[in-house]
């Protein structure tokens, strides 16, 4: 159970708004907003009001499930804050999902909502969800195997890793590998990528992840993700130091 809990810690940083397979899909004044809790608030704000006048849009609920999520993983203070943004999340993606079964957006977010929500309420919820969380990544693979700069298939694998019943060491590096194929511009996938060798033990492969993930150029258009992307690949970075020792 403690593998699982572990598990969902990742999605504390795995579920970033920049990638060029969301981030085209939002006016870039909208994007803009997201850099300030205020900011994001009123994009949230800005999402209901629209709803109000076309409540059956899918593109829609989506953004908002996102916003929710953005606000409550970046901004929101305290586990209950956390989990209502969280829930606030996953129903609207729901909601997403049910005028657009096949929207990849949508499903991804689902998943991601399931994911942060469970994580604020321990092991039982964690344990309850993942299946949840796995069946929103396959779909969403099948469905586009690019999407969100290869992400998905990083989440997969350290699924896989983490729990043998689901898959195992094999099925969790081929999915790696399609990861870093498809995010190789994107500094979350080699964060996740090092924190899953750094668990199956490949030390060397964990580190040359780790510094090729530090050495791409910063996004300052993404200035919150990108710290927490670098801020990560160094505590890996020191880990990998300390077992080396």
């Amino acid at each position: 159970m403690k593998a699982v809990f572990v598990l969902l810690l990742l999605f504390l940083f795995s579920a970033l708004l920049h990638s060029n397979a969301v981030t085209e899909r939002f006016d870039p004044a909208q994007i803009a907003l997201r850099n300030t809790s205020a900011g994001t608030l009123q994009l949230i704000g800005m999402l209901e009001e629209r709803l109000k006048t076309d409540p059956d849009s899918y593109d829609l609920h989506w953004k908002l499930a996102l916003a929710c999520y953005y606000y409550g993983d970046f901004y929101a203070r305290g586990v209950e804050a956390r989990k209502s943004w969280f829930a606030r999340c996953r129903y609207q993606a729901q909601l997403a999902v049910d005028r657009n079964p096949d929207g990849v957006d949508g499903i991804y977010w689902l998943g991601v909502g399931y994911a942060m929500w469970a994580n604020e309420n321990g092991i039982v919820e964690s344990l309850i969800n993942v299946n949840k969380i796995i069946q929103s990544m396959n779909r969403v693979i099948d469905l586009d195997p690019a999407y969100f700069d290869g992400l998905p298939w990083a989440i997969r694998a350290k699924v896989y890793a983490a729990l043998p019943g689901l898959g195992n060491r094999e099925k969790a590096e081929t999915d790696m590998e399609n990861a870093l194929r498809y995010g190789k511009n994107y500094r979350a996938v080699y964060q996740v990528a090092s924190d899953l060798y750094i668990s199956l033990g490949d030390y060397g492969k964990a580190e040359a992840l780790v510094q090729a993930g530090l050495s791409l150029p910063f996004d300052r258009t993404a200035e919150a993700e990108e710290k927490v992307s670098l801020r990560d690949l160094s505590n890996d970075l020191q880990i990998l130091k300390e077992k080396a020792k």
